[in-house]
């Protein structure tokens, strides 16, 4: 029975070691109908999808939907302002650390500009066309002027790519970073 459970335990964490390694997508698409995104988990190099999360696929209402009860809610402590302020110093490097670990498999689209001058719409659209240029999206967006309205649409699909597992470390690291002491490495004390 003991070898039974050690198994499962064995294939538990072979699994949820699997899982972490494996790429997260998240799909955005944005047309003139709708906006959509859907979030899915890619086996097999991309081939078998584990869908997530679809913004377009109705949400499941529960039969009956009562209202939470009112909590009362315990007056903060005074050092809850200061785990906000070191997190708020460590969100940054966290957001970069994360992007670093982005993925753009596919962007994609086509927007079109108008501000309903011609000269306006011109010197508007080559300046856009310089970021554009500027930046690896240089063949795959696609920037049209429209000189006779004042318009601004496009369709357009974005896809990127994640492993979680590279992730663990910079959650780590935010993690740390509201522990007592924070970023400065001191601990706090009470003073009397």
């Amino acid at each position: 029975m003991a070898s039974v459970l050690i198994w499962l335990l064995v294939a538990c964490l072979v699994l949820l070691a699997g899982l972490l390694v494996l790429p997260l997508r998240l799909e955005a698409r944005l047309g003139r109908d709708q906006a959509r995104l859907r979030l899915w988990l890619g086996l097999a190099a991309g081939l078998l999808r584990i869908p997530v999360f679809d913004s377009v696929r109705p949400a499941e209402e529960s039969p009956q939907a009562k209202p939470a009860p009112a909590v009362e809610t315990a007056p903060r402590r005074s050092r809850s302002g200061a785990r906000r302020g070191r997190f708020l110093r460590a969100l940054p490097r966290a957001a970069l650390d994360t992007l670093h670990c982005l993925r753009i498999e596919r962007a994609e689209g086509v927007i079109r500009l108008g501000l309903g001058d011609p000269a306006l719409t011109g010197e508007a659209y080559g300046r856009a066309m310089g970021l554009v240029a500027a930046t690896p999206l240089r063949g795959r967006l696609q920037l049209v002027p429209v000189f006779d309205r004042a318009t601004l649409d496009g369709d357009g699909v974005v896809i990127l790519s994640v492993v979680p597992a590279r992730l663990v470390p910079i959650a780590a690291r935010l993690a740390w970073a509201l522990r007592p002491g924070g970023l400065t490495g001191k601990a706090h004390r009470r003073r009397a």
